[in-house]
């Protein structure tokens, strides 16, 4: 765990260097004041660049053998097909991905293959394409969005899909960091680009499609009392009535999955608590933690059903990132400010966020992160 501890304490102290005088700033006149806030900007800048390099790095660089969808029991696996697709010309890629040639990978990620396979068909361009397009677009949106970036890091770390993107389901990680860069799009009002966003990130993993729903229910108007009473009313509906209610989609898609049932009422529980907090904690003035409080409700409604097919626990993924632009939220509400405990809680939730982020990482057996080994000692 070595490497990975020693990330969270390098992005850590470069924080705490960066954002020294930060608390100082209310002390100056106008003219320091309007300097030192452009000072932090720029400081800011350079520690989202320094962290999400540093982390692309670190996944980029790791041993070719760490990640379960990278090889598989059948010879086949991200690796087998990347191969496949830098062996064919981009006429026959075109003319033989109708036939599945290259297993249900989408249209956009086979793509992609190929453009790194242009640059070199090394396995390890794979890997740093994939951790660069999955974590880049994650930082921009934190640095866009988030009001504590260091806190914005540390649980995007903590997710629990995060060791898995990152390490084995390459498409689905990189989906979601193209759907990460459309929020912030969203949060600009900005519908086509949005768009166009989710359809792109569609064509690297279908589940992404989900996510159009993120827009309206950014901006959707609920207040305060609705959300919190018919919130936990409607979550507690969907949970009770879960199997039904799975039955009916299915039938209205035309599918008849095969129900995978595991224990997921624990993360349901987790999201359904932090859906309370940010609804008790904000106000109906504070548009922005309302808009991704909405985006919460829809993840805890997706896990209410990932205990019966893995596809909700995935579509759930989607939704999680919110999380981490909206905890700092959460933390920054004056409610919260008002009672000087601020700043004590938010060190206490990202020490928190550290220790599951490790946690993850040691015991995800897809994702195979630990030990890490990079790729000049497999």
């Amino acid at each position: 765990m070595e490497v990975y501890a020693a990330y969270y304490g390098a992005i850590t102290i470069l924080f705490i260097i960066l954002t020294k005088y930060r608390y100082r700033i209310t002390l100056c006149s106008e003219t320091a004041r309007k300097t030192a806030l452009q000072r932090s900007q720029r400081q800011m800048a350079l520690f989202m660049a320094a962290a999400t390099i540093g982390l692309v790095f670190i996944i980029g660089f790791r041993s070719d053998h760490q990640g379960s969808d990278l090889y598989n029991s059948l010879g086949t696996g991200y690796f087998f097909y990347y191969e496949s697709i830098n062996k064919d010309s981009l006429g026959e890629i075109l003319r033989n991905f109708s036939s599945q040639k290259y297993a249900n990978f989408e249209i956009g990620f086979v793509l992609f293959c190929k453009l790194l396979g242009t640059v070199c068909g090394n396995h390890q361009i794979l890997l740093l394409g994939c951790a660069a397009l999955s974590i880049v677009p994650v930082g921009c949106f934190i640095a866009g969005c988030s009001r504590h970036r260091w806190l914005s890091m540390v649980l995007f770390m903590a997710l629990p899909c995060f060791a898995t993107v990152e390490f084995s389901a390459l498409r689905q990680g990189c989906a979601m960091g193209i759907a990460a860069l459309s929020y912030g799009f969203a949060k600009r009002k900005k519908p086509i680009r949005f768009i166009a966003g989710i359809l792109l990130a569609s064509t690297f993993h279908s589940s992404a499609i989900v996510a159009l729903v993120v827009y309206p229910a950014y901006h959707a108007t609920v207040s305060r009392r609705s959300a919190l009473f018919g919130g936990i009313g409607g979550l507690a509906a969907i949970y009770l009535t879960k199997e039904t209610l799975f039955w009916i989609l299915a039938k209205i898609v035309h599918n008849n999955p095969k129900l995978s049932r595991t224990d997921s009422v624990n993360m349901f529980l987790i999201l359904t608590v932090i859906y309370i907090l940010c609804v008790y904690f904000s106000k109906d003035s504070d548009y922005g933690t309302r808009g991704y409080t909405n985006i919460l409700w829809i993840a805890c409604a997706a896990q209410a059903f990932s205990g019966l097919h893995n596809l909700a626990g995935r579509i759930t993924w989607y939704f999680m990132l919110v999380l981490v632009v909206l905890v700092p939220d959460l933390l920054e509400n004056p409610n919260i400010k008002e009672r000087h405990i601020a700043r004590p809680l938010t060190w206490m939730v990202g020490a928190l966020a550290v220790m599951l982020g490790l946690y993850y990482l040691r015991n995800n057996q897809m994702a195979c992160a630990y030990p890490y080994v990079p790729f000049w000692r497999a």
